[in-house]
């Protein structure tokens, strides 16, 4: 029954089941929740096991271990916890943090995993690690992948914000709907919802009562980071 209710699921168990609950949940995973050198050997399929709040918080650090791996936003003047909340926004954003997420468009493009990578994306990735301007590239299954997805949105969104002269409003704008038309309706649209669910990380007493319970009994963590051979294929 964990292994199938997503994370909203646990708004509708009664108080103080919910928190019992998901404390037993935690309690259970906690061992892979402190152990980063364990994600980088799961599968897609491996994850599939582990219950929807659990994997959340793995996902989120993923972000943060890979935000911290590439210094992103540095260079920009951006804060750690800005860019690190932004990041678990957008993936928010996109997939609400559904590894095995995919979406089709009228025209047949296809949108994959955490990081909803899109056909142009994917392709534009595999150009730039031909070209020696990425140390990764990643096949259509491996966006299912969240060790290897995440490290995907961290290296987009810094792509975007080195174009876009470190603006991470337009990045963000950017990384939904191209960086041509970050700034039109569906874009500021898309900004806006992002901006409202960061809000979730930034201030984490908000939000419904199993995400905030959430954040409550699984703090932010100190990651180890771990060693990345450069222009690895993955």
């Amino acid at each position: 029954l964990w292994q199938r209710m997503h994370l909203d699921d646990w708004d509708r168990v009664p108080s103080p089941l919910r928190e019992e609950s998901l404390r037993a949940i935690f309690t259970q995973y906690e061992g892979l929740l402190a152990s980063p050198r364990a994600w980088q050997h799961m599968t897609a399929s491996d994850w599939d096991e582990v219950p929807h709040p659990v994997r959340i918080v793995a996902f989120v650090r993923m972000l943060e271990h890979w935000r911290a791996y590439y210094d992103l936003g540095a260079v920009h003047n951006l804060t750690p916890r800005l860019v690190g909340d932004t990041l678990a926004a957008i993936v928010m954003a996109e997939s609400y943090f559904e590894h095995r997420a995919t979406n089709t468009n009228q025209w047949g493009n296809r949108d994959l995993g955490l990081a909803a990578a899109s056909d142009r994306a994917r392709e534009k990735l595999r150009q730039l690690y031909t070209a020696g301007l990425v140390d990764f590239t990643l096949s259509d299954d491996d966006y299912f992948n969240p060790w290897r997805a995440t490290r995907f949105v961290v290296v987009w969104t810094r792509m975007l914000l080195n174009r876009l002269d470190g603006d991470l409003s337009l990045a963000i704008g950017a990384y939904h709907r191209g960086e041509r038309n970050a700034g039109d309706e569906k874009g500021m649209r898309y900004l806006a919802d992002v901006k409202r669910r960061r809000a979730f990380f930034r201030h984490r007493t908000s939000g419904p009562p199993a995400w905030r319970y959430l954040w409550s009994a699984v703090p932010r963590s100190n990651i180890t980071l771990i060693p990345v051979f450069p222009r690895a294929v993955m």
